[in-house]
């Protein structure tokens, strides 16, 4: 039997597709784009508690790295594309900070903390505003 934050996030994620059904009825809409995201996220949160559940250490230091490297190496500037480098900079910090506090070791500890602090550096030197408060918000 499932958790209660579990039933709820299929709760959710079902009441989503749901409404896009809904929503597209007696109209020309199409609702194909809206499930598929659906669809992507239910896949996210399902690889995330499987990858969590057996290797928490090790999925959330590789999430937190990628988040980190594929921002600095994709920053997009002023270009009206900050929210996207301020959840990536924020995942990533969320990401590192999980990995950390389920690392056993000390020095693993520290240098993951050491990665969340790292990553919302990056996010008040390079990003908006936003990005850094909520990295910094995530890592407090």
């Amino acid at each position: 039997m499932g958790s209660l934050p579990d039933i709820a996030g299929v709760a959710i994620l079902a009441s989503c597709a749901l409404w896009a059904l809904i929503s597209a009825m007696g109209r020309t809409a199409r609702p194909e784009g809206v499930l598929l995201a659906v669809l992507a996220v239910a896949a996210g949160y399902a690889c995330g508690r499987i990858a969590g559940s057996l290797l928490p250490v090790a999925c959330g230091a590789a999430a937190g790295l990628a988040g980190l490297g594929l921002s600095l190496a994709g920053w997009s500037g002023p270009s009206g594309r900050q929210g996207l480098d301020a959840a990536q900079l924020t995942l990533a910090t969320g990401a590192a900070c999980c990995a950390a506090w389920a690392a056993r070791r000390t020095a693993l500890r520290l240098a993951l903390w050491l990665l969340a602090l790292t990553t919302t550096l990056t996010a008040a030197v390079s990003g908006p505003p936003a990005g850094w408060v909520a990295s910094g918000a995530v890592l407090l």
